[in-house]
């Protein structure tokens, strides 16, 4: 059996029979450094704003399967959470207007797509975590190409600069897909569904399973989230302002208890404010020039 490996899912939208909307060499480091906490007058005006999948939008995060937006990582609510947007508000004494491009399910393209949307409200900040669904794929044929993803990141990035040339933009890692699905397929009832579904079959598929094809199959999804961190990380340190959390998302360790108790494989709250612990920081982080 696989070992737990230290880091954490980012989400993808696979839709489980139960209802269930789910379904990864080291990423290159960044040259940053990242402090405690940003200071007002350090970050430029404007709507915060996130780009990214399921994960962002909280999906499975709360009780009832779907969306759960006040326990975002980035613009939720909830104390518990302590999301980026909340801790920035108090920092600031006042909340910035939110500006959602995240979509559920959303990939690298759809991201790109939803610049326009971000860039249209001047926002200030943009937060993003994207690339999970990009190799969360029904098969592995269907799996985004790396070079593919990092041309399309690249481009993503380059046109937020021309459109936003003063917002700070704050990247994420891709969490390790492999640890949920290490933490997940020892429920039998949640092997079972995912068994069952279409979606996500690169990295869930035959969950039980530790024949040598299955076993292969992963650590090559494994390999190809290394490269996707790595293309984020050069797609950043090429970008004036943009600031890359040198793979902590990527490596951040989480627990049963930081899963979603529905799907076993989005974040819990818990697990949102782990990933705001991760990101917070960045926004006080000497960004890329």
């Amino acid at each position: 059996m696989r070992t737990a490996r230290s880091a954490f899912v980012s989400l993808i939208g696979v839709v489980l029979t139960l209802g269930l909307a789910a379904c990864g060499g080291a990423p290159e480091p960044a040259a940053t450094t990242a402090e405690p906490s940003p200071t007002a007058e350090a970050l430029p005006a404007g709507p915060i704003a996130v780009l990214g999948d399921s994960m962002s939008l909280g999906v499975n995060a709360c009780e009832s399967v779907g969306p759960c937006p006040e326990v975002s990582w980035a613009l939720g609510d909830n104390p518990a959470v302590s999301s980026v947007s909340a801790q920035l508000a108090e920092t600031e004494g006042t909340e910035r207007e939110h500006i959602w491009g995240a979509r559920d399910g959303g990939t690298v393209t759809n991201a790109a797509a939803a610049v326009d949307k971000v860039v249209a409200a001047e926002s200030g900040i943009v937060l993003i975590l994207v690339g999970a669904n990009d190799v969360c794929r029904p098969t592995v044929g269907d799996v985004t190409p790396p070079e593919t993803f990092a041309a399309t990141y690249t481009e993503m990035l380059t046109d937020l600069r021309e459109g936003l040339p003063d917002a700070r933009i704050v990247t994420l890692s891709i969490p390790d897909l492999l640890q949920l699905w290490d933490i997940g397929r020892g429920d039998a009832r949640i092997a079972e569904l995912w068994n069952e579904s279409p979606s996500c079959r690169s990295i869930l598929g035959n969950a039980q399973s530790d024949a040598p094809e299955d076993v292969e199959r992963r650590d090559a999804m494994s390999a190809v989230i290394d490269e996707y961190n790595a293309a984020i990380s050069s797609a950043c340190a090429a970008t004036t302002g943009c600031v890359y959390d040198a793979g902590a998302m990527h490596e951040t360790e989480f627990t049963a208890e930081d899963i979603s108790a529905l799907d076993r494989f989005h974040p819990s709250a818990s697990g949102q404010q782990k990933i705001a612990a991760v990101a917070w920081p960045l926004l006080s982080a000497n960004p890329s020039s």
